[in-house]
């Protein structure tokens, strides 16, 4: 090729290149609008500079499939040699044949129409490897399409790989989210649901598809439309979280920017507690693109929350009442009890210290906020250790004892004793002191170091028995208490080393005092642990035992408490032991706890007899429509009436039942004597051996007196237990005498309570083996026993005491040892009333005039009985077993009936609720009640209801009969006086 060639060549080649710069100018345009789409709105400077420098984007101009022009970037990218791909096929960029016809031919098409082509291929390297590129172009001169193309290639292999690992990142992101345990749900920056897992659709029971793409997240919490903590965080609205979350929210201690809230959303499963956290999500820039929410229930441990502060202001209102004071915090350190006993130490009043925190409770003990011996149960710290004089740990409590500068204006020397607080679970939840003013002891003790006698002088005159003994064991204070307690004197005791045998039947057993001389503590503790022997409640340096020793003839327990006493050198000079005799405290214990098994049976026993009533009734009723029918069957009839004594004497056994467990009112009436003594008789002869002979001497004509029959009842049958009980080893006779008596002016000495005139007297008479005159003063104090421990509570004859009393009457007492004991009852007698006719005396039931009952009992054999009877003496009866169906009849037919008989005891209703709905739409309605007992309360609620009559069960059919007319014909009168019965 000449010169001139060569040089048309460069000039044609100059040329083209500037056409192919204009187009790629004209690209460049176009590929700032690409970038400013695609790259976050690039300035056009920075795309120009970018395709300039050649540093990002490979640029090359093809024609007729071959490289025509390319920049130095786009041979780089390929990893070849400019030279290499300068002239080189467009197929060096495909990395198969099918892939290039295929690139090739959608290439062609958008060229064809004047369109940007673009495609993504797996470019390959020589070296082995490819990269995923980006092919983006145009034809030059869009009308000649198959001339020049510009190619522009773009290492997209990172942003692929970005792409897939956020495509990943946000499967994984969602399979946490759904199958979280936690009910969780995303929105986007406008409000709209992204993601609403599946434990969310089960605990709101709306579905994921109902509520994505949408706003109504709310739906699952409120009635009403507003925002949640989610909303307020995307609108960030700090202000709005406050006024929608008043007192409810507070900022994550977890999670930077989010906000917690506990709520109560009344709407949810009929009320629930929710604990919610949100948090804001932003982009890789920190934009804020949204927010997450978490919801956990707490409604359980709200409920828990709520038991605990019951509990705790349960244990408030017991310590309130203790006369050592005492704080109780929370684990937070914050005050929940605050006793009267400690408002008396402190001066400060419960109200003005309860919820303080921040050691403020120390103020008015120390006059400074800092920890004391309640949180160091909690937490111990050593530095407030040392305010304190000794302090040490004693299984989980700690016990120390301190000054308190503060107390009364002035220093006060306390004990105090702490320990944490355990729930159910063991977990801690706070930690209560008990705090006991020691100044006076700790005076003592100083006290001792300078002046040794004066400690004698004061022990000597203290009413607690104590003795003092020396290094060498040797008696050095043996103070009164002790003498006049033990009988044995200071003469006796003094300067001798000591010696207790005679406390111990002659066994020499080494007292607590001597052992604190020989061993330390723990010593004694591990090998005399096992015989009760511990550390003291109230000294933490002292040790106590409760034990038995033999004291004037008799057996006695003690309560033994002995301390080491202390040299100004630190030294043990001595131990002082001091003893309590509890042998009374300890049987009184004894008694009530005996006296509380007693009423618990009591209270069995009234339950059984009430039911048997119903049974009672039944059997009676019909024994006694049975007996009128089998007249003129001698055989039958006497079977009936065998049958009917056989119910009556049950029925009187009922009665006792219900007097032993107190069922029945007790008031004071004119009451006849001589049939208590029948019915005391008859049941105490069940509980007797046969070697006991029971005889009734009644030789009263006058039996009445102003008395509750029961209370009269437990006299007798208290002194009747006991003189069998006197007894029962032997056997013997016990008479019950009844008589009347006079009461003169002579007998005023005598009988102090007793009127003047005509008193009963009533007598029980034992063969026993008597009473002795020591006990014989001591028969009617309470407790008072001469029964094994276990066999009797002591509450007998002091409850005979004082019912007699309660009577106006007075008792006495004779006895001989080995010939038996005579206890004498005398009471005030009333005229008595007509004589009484023959209860057994056949006699006809008054008839009816075809008036309308309705009988009410949910006992099904009692209302067929019922209903048998009544028609047969002329009533028209209507029954029912349910006292709600009982009482929608009535009202259907309010007007139709006559009478209503209703038991009391009923479920759903009783007695009382049905006569108080019948009177309600009918007031004049009769009403007769019916039940097996009738309490104080049920008086009050008769008066009140108006109700005709009672009767209690069981009762004949004569009786019920006569109640029935007496009620009807005295309908204008208002209700029946009294109750009826038999």
């Amino acid at each position: 090729m000449t010169a001139e060639d060569e040089g048309k060549t460069h000039e044609q080649l100059k040329a083209e290149l500037s056409a192919a710069r204009r187009r790629i100018e004209e690209l460049e345009r176009t590929i700032d609008e690409l970038r400013r789409v695609e790259q976050g709105l690039r300035r056009n400077n920075e795309i120009q500079s970018l395709v300039l420098s050649n540093d990002l984007i490979g640029i090359a101009l093809v024609r007729d499939r071959v490289f025509a022009w390319v920049n130095q970037r786009f041979p780089e990218m390929l990893g070849m040699p400019y030279e290499r791909v300068l002239g080189a096929s467009i197929r060096i960029v495909f990395s198969s044949d099918a892939e290039y016809e295929e690139t090739r031919q959608a290439a062609y098409l958008a060229i064809s129409r004047g369109e940007w082509f673009e495609f993504h291929i797996d470019v390959p390297r020589p070296g082995g490897g490819s990269f995923t590129g980006r092919v983006m172009g145009r034809a030059v001169n869009p009308s000649a399409p198959r001339e020049d193309t510009v190619w522009i290639l773009e290492d997209i292999t990172e942003r692929k790989d970005a792409e897939e690992a956020l495509k990943a990142s946000e499967r994984s992101l969602r399979a946490i989210i759904d199958g979280s345990p936690i009910p969780a749900f995303v929105i986007d920056k406008d409000h709209r649901v992204l993601y609403w897992n599946k434990a969310l659709e089960r605990y709101s029971g709306i579905a994921a598809a109902d509520v994505i793409g949408t706003d109504g997240h709310w739906r699952a919490f409120y009635a009403e439309e507003r925002p949640c903590l989610a909303d307020l965080i995307v609108d960030g609205g700090l202000e709005d979280i406050a006024h929608w979350y008043a007192g409810k929210h507070s900022r994550s201690q977890v999670i930077d920017d989010a906000i917690e809230a506990t709520d109560f959303f009344p709407e949810m499963r009929g009320g629930t507690w929710l604990y919610f956290t949100a948090a804001p999500i932003r982009d890789r820039h920190g934009a804020l693109i949204g927010a997450v929410e978490t919801l956990t229930d707490v409604t359980e441990r709200k409920q828990s929350e709520r038991a605990l502060w019951e509990s705790q202001r349960q244990l408030a209102d017991i310590i309130d009442f203790l006369p050592d004071a005492i704080i109780v915090i929370d684990k937070t350190g914050r005050v929940i009890a605050w006793n009267r006993a400690t408002e008396i130490m402190t001066g400060v009043k419960a109200e003005e210290m309860l919820g303080k925190g921040n050691y403020e409770y120390a103020l008015p003990f120390y006059g400074e906020r800092r920890p004391i011996l309640i949180d160091l149960a909690l937490r111990p710290v050593e530095e407030a250790e040392r305010h304190y004089e000794s302090i040490k740990w004693q299984g989980d409590v700690l016990a120390g004892e301190a000054y308190m500068p503060n107390l009364r204006g002035g220093r006060v020397y306390t004990q105090g004793t702490a320990s944490p607080l355990y729930d159910t679970r063991g977990a801690i939840v706070g930690a209560i002191e008990t705090i006991r003013d020691l100044t006076e002891r700790r005076r003592m003790e100083e006290a001792l170091f300078a002046e040794g006698q004066r400690l004698a002088s004061i022990l000597d005159g203290t009413p607690i028995p104590a003795f003092f003994i020396d290094r060498d064991r040797r008696v050095t204070l043996w103070n009164r208490s002790n003498e006049t307690y033990t009988g044995k004197t200071k003469s006796e005791m003094l300067g001798k080393p000591i010696d207790l045998s005679f406390l111990y039947r002659g066994r020499n057993i080494p007292s607590l005092a001597e052992m604190m001389l020989a061993m330390t503590d723990d010593e004694i503790l591990k090998k005399h642990g096992h015989a009760g022997i511990r550390r003291s409640d109230v000294l933490s340096d002292a040790l106590e035992v409760i034990g038995r020793i033999w004291l004037r003839g008799e057996e006695r327990t003690i309560s033994t408490e002995a301390i080491r006493i202390i040299g100004p050198g630190g030294e043990v000079i001595g131990v002082i032991q001091t003893a309590q005799d509890i042998t009374e405290r300890l049987r009184l214990e004894t008694q009530f706890r005996q006296a509380q098994k007693m009423e618990a049976i009591g209270a069995l026993a009234g339950g059984i007899a009430h039911d048997f009533n119903n049974i009672l009734g039944a059997i009676m009723g019909y024994a006694e429509l049975g007996k009128g029918q089998v007249r003129d069957r001698p055989k039958a009839h006497h079977a009936v009436e065998e049958v009917l004594k056989a119910a009556h004497r049950a029925k009187d056994l009922v009665q006792q039942i219900l007097t032993f467990s107190r069922r029945t009112p007790q008031e004071k009436r004119p009451t006849a004597i001589i049939p208590i003594v029948k019915e005391v008789a008859k049941f105490i002869r069940a509980s007797l051996p046969t070697t006991i002979e029971i005889r009734q001497r009644i030789e009263a004509r006058s039996d009445v007196i102003m008395a509750d029959a029961t209370q009269m009842h437990q006299v007798l049958m208290n002194l009747c237990t006991n003189a069998g009980q006197a007894m029962a080893n032997a056997g013997g006779l016990l008479e019950i005498g009844l008589e009347e008596v006079s009461v003169g002016e002579g007998d005023l000495g005598r009988f102090s309570s007793l009127p003047l005139g005509r008193c009963l007297k009533l007598s029980v008479r034992d063969t026993g083996q008597g009473i002795g005159p020591e006990d014989m003063e001591k028969l009617f104090e309470p407790y008072f026993t001469t029964k094994e421990q276990g066999e009797g509570t002591g509450l007998g004859l002091a409850v005979v005491h004082g019912i007699v009393k309660g009577h106006g009457g007075e008792i006495e007492v004779r006895s001989e040892m080995g010939r038996g004991s005579v206890f004498e009852v005398y009471l005030p007698l009333l005229e008595r009333g007509p004589d009484r006719g023959d209860d057994d005396a056949a006699i006809a039931p008054p008839g009816g005039r075809k008036e309308r009952i309705l009988f009410v009992d949910d006992e099904e054999m009692l209302t067929k009985l019922g209903k048998l009877f009544l028609e047969e003496i002329g009533y028209r009866v209507v029954v029912a077993t349910d006292p709600l169906q009982a009482v929608e009849a009535f009202k259907r037919e309010k007007d139709a009936y006559d009478l209503v008989i209703t038991d009391k005891t009923m479920p759903r209703l009783t007695g009382f609720d049905v006569a108080r709905e019948l009177r309600s739409v009918r007031p004049d309605i009769p009403v007769i009640l019916c039940s097996g007992f009738q309490g104080r309360e049920d008086l009050e609620k008769q008066a009140l209801l108006g109700i005709n009559r009672f009767l209690t069960k069981p009762f004949s059919l004569q009786t019920l009969a006569e109640a029935i007319r007496a009620v009807l014909e005295n309908q204008g009168g208002g209700p029946a006086s009294g109750p009826a019965g038999e």
